[in-house]
């Protein structure tokens, strides 16, 4: 796959709706770079967006949770 301005191919893309939207972030797996997205809501056009992932996250590693279990990780799991 490979998006407008991009170089090389995305590989793994991963397709996540936004819960209760129908807006939807497509993860990519871009060759020699950290994971990037694009935003979508009819699979037409894609806005490239700025998104950040825990390093060394990779293509399919990701699960959509509600804000409410985010807040419980992060109680459990705080950041350095």
């Amino acid at each position: 796959m490979v998006f407008e301005g991009q170089i090389k191919p995305t590989e793994g893309p991963e397709v996540i709706r936004l819960i209760g939207r129908e807006i939807w972030y497509i993860y990519g797996d871009p060759f020699s770079s950290p994971l990037q997205a694009w935003e979508t809501t009819d699979f037409v056009k894609f806005t490239k967006i700025d998104v950040t992932t825990p390093d060394g996250a990779k293509h399919c590693s990701m699960i959509p949770i509600t804000a409410r279990e985010l807040e419980i990780l992060r109680k459990q799991y705080p950041s350095p």
